[in-house]
């Protein structure tokens, strides 16, 4: 999944130039893949003087270009549930709403529940092998991110 989506110029690694699989993916990360998946980051205008390597690139301001509702706190680790609802914002999927949500462990009214159940539906993700849970507030690894990622795009393909 990561060498599929090195090709595809989605990620390119940490600034070694390597992926660091198991480490924790950040907001500012995951805005930055979001907006790749989802061709919204062409032409992007670079901002050189900003402080985050996100807003110097010219995503943070993509993003509020495209009026995406996104955390600013871009440093902090990005949790299953907000992986989901940033993929789908970014590409203006209408995620609808459910009246009950196929993992035991989300609630209805969890802040991104119609986004990970919209997701479990189309088979990006699917819940732990024993327990049947999605962990929606756990943080998620640039592993994971890349399968959920992968399989996001090939659903469009």
């Amino acid at each position: 999944n990561v060498e599929d989506l090195k090709d595809r110029g989605i990620v390119s690694g940490k600034g070694d130039g390597k992926y660091d699989p198991t480490g924790t993916l950040t907001k500012a990360e995951i805005l930055k893949i979001a907006l790749e998946a989802n061709a919204k980051a062409e032409n992007l205008v670079e901002h050189p003087e900003e402080d985050h390597w996100a807003e110097q690139a010219g995503y943070v301001a993509r993003a509020e270009e495209l009026g995406l509702a996104f955390d600013t706190d871009l440093d902090e680790p990005a949790t299953r549930g907000y992986v989901l609802y940033l993929l789908t914002e970014a590409g203006e999927i209408d995620v609808g709403e459910y009246d009950s949500i196929g993992f035991p462990d989300v609630e209805v009214n969890h802040e991104y529940a119609f986004d990970i159940e919209n997701s479990r539906l189309q088979e990006w993700v699917s819940g732990d092998g024993d327990t049947g849970n999605f962990r929606p507030d756990d943080n998620l690894n640039r592993a994971e991110v890349a399968k959920i990622v992968e399989k996001f795009i090939e659903s469009f393909e």
